[in-house]
């Protein structure tokens, strides 16, 4: 398969900057004659030009994309009757050196997308920020768009001697990184198909290997399927927990382990929380398609998989080390709907000798559903209870939202009037608090990256442990937004 795809994307090499040691950058040119730019790919090295329906020639070549009907042995793969041409997208000029590494402007030549306004002009950032991790970012040149509000580690100096090497393709852009000592190709962008619009952004890549992990949250096998794959990206709550990857569940991480043929390691992150999905291919090949914010990748070289996760938790931060409790025995379930019921379960386990560190209640414990509240009548004990499993050497964990009501009698629900008072509701485009629905009804949520979201919560969870004497929680949340 290597060898294909090599044909369909020949490069001749041209070193135009050499400024470390074993060199960082090259620049590719590339001679496509256009006759060869709708060659007849193999299927595994078509990458979609129409991933929303099955199309016709007329509205795939409307698109400037190429139309060839797959091999008969490959007809259950219509979607990829149109896939894109070798010249497509954007051409790289203006490349400078940095302290860091270089930059550049991306010029849109083609037609662009099909899904919105294309952004004409953009900005490349390459930073060498150390030997084993590169970061990459192609954003707007004109107009700030939205990037996820994390800080990352700041960098003045490029890495003096990196263990990967970049590479360019002027036109269509796109770049490659190598692991130097191997020569393994480990990121390829140079295939074509990339998009840049206000509201669709897409990006393919080449990879070394099959041996994929990671890009949650899905109920899949550790190794992921490379078999034309999509994995939605978009957190939801599906207690069901649905087996399969076209399944989104709570949690989203666009970031993946990629163990190569020799046994090293390489890790990327898209650091980018709007909505997205990832397709995967068995060139083996890899399609990011997000409908906001920029394209700020990090790539981390490892070598081993522990430092690949070293690398990446360096970027966005360490994991907290629990408490040792928390790694116990935990009982939890939705419906206990008494104090009675929670401690007759505790009471059982008890007596049939079975270890419990941590005791659960879910949301039918609050008072109408509401955060920070228990109901006075079916669990009206709660203190009391709490009180004798710390006698016993046990936790107690609770569940909460955060989706706070906004439709209680005036004055009568604290969480929600101290949101206002302290202005950390997220907002809609009138400025005025987004209204959702969640539990307890419509409801508000406080907005985690405000400068005063800490002190919110601080508040209003302190308050509510002077009631009862919790030891931790989780926050999880069903969200329909209103207006």
């Amino acid at each position: 398969m290597k060898s294909l795809v090599l044909l369909l994307i020949p490069l001749i090499v041209t070193s135009i900057f050499n400024y470390t040691s074993g060199g960082n950058f090259d620049r590719f040119t590339t001679s496509v004659p256009p006759s060869l730019a709708c060659s007849v790919f193999p299927v595994a090295s078509r990458f979609d030009c129409y991933p929303e329906g099955t199309p016709d020639q007329k509205s795939c070549e409307m698109r400037g994309c190429c139309w060839n009907p797959a091999p008969s042995t490959d007809v259950e793969l219509t979607v990829f009757l149109c896939y894109y041409p070798t010249e497509f997208g954007y051409r790289l000029t203006d490349v400078q050196v940095t302290n860091v590494g270089f930059s550049g402007i991306l010029h849109l030549q083609t037609a662009g997308g099909s899904y919105g306004d294309d952004v004409k002009i953009l900005t490349l950032d390459v930073k060498m920020e150390t030997e084993r991790r590169l970061h990459v970012k192609i954003y707007d040149a004109v107009k700030k768009r939205y990037e996820v509000p994390i800080p990352t580690p700041v960098v003045t100096a490029k890495a003096s001697f990196p263990s990967y090497k970049t590479a360019y393709t002027e036109y269509p852009f796109g770049f490659s990184i190598t692991r130097i000592d191997s020569g393994t190709v480990l990121f390829n962008s140079s295939v074509g198909g990339f998009i840049f619009e206000d509201q669709f952004i897409q990006l393919s890549s080449l990879l070394p290997s099959l041996n994929l992990y990671g890009l949650g949250e899905h109920v899949s096998p550790l190794k992921l399927d490379f078999n034309w794959k999509t994995l939605p990206l978009f957190a939801r709550d599906d207690y069901g927990a649905p087996q399969g990857l076209q399944h989104n569940l709570y949690g989203v991480h666009p970031f993946y382990l990629n163990v190569e043929e020799d046994g090293c390691a390489n890790g990327v992150l898209l650091l980018n929380s709007n909505a997205m999905e990832i397709v995967l291919q068995p060139t083996p090949a890899i399609t990011y398609r997000t409908l906001g914010g920029i394209l700020d990748f990090y790539f981390f070289m490892g070598p081993s998989p522990d430092e690949v996760i070293q690398q990446y938790t360096e970027v966005i931060g360490r994991p907290h080390m629990p408490p040792y409790w928390a790694l116990g025995f935990h009982l939890s379930r939705y419906g206990y709907n008494s104090l009675n019921a929670t401690a007759s379960a505790v009471q059982r386990m008890r007596e049939a000798g079975i270890p419990q560190d941590v005791q659960w209640n879910d949301i039918d414990a609050m008072d109408n559903l509401l955060d920070f509240t228990y109901d006075p009548k079916r669990f009206g004990g709660l203190p009391q209870f709490v009180d004798e499993l710390h006698s016993n050497g046990m936790r107690y964990l609770l569940i909460q939202d955060p989706g706070i009501s906004n439709s209680q009698p005036a004055g009568s629900y604290p969480p929600y009037y101290d949101g206002i008072e302290m202005d950390v509701f997220v907002k809609n485009a009138s400025g005025l608090p987004l209204v959702g629905k969640v539990w307890p009804g419509t409801t508000v949520f406080p907005d985690f990256f405000h400068p005063s979201a800490e002190d919110y919560w601080e508040k209003q969870l302190r308050t509510f442990h002077n009631k009862v004497a919790f030891d931790g929680l989780l926050m999880v949340s069903v969200v329909t937004v209103i207006h």
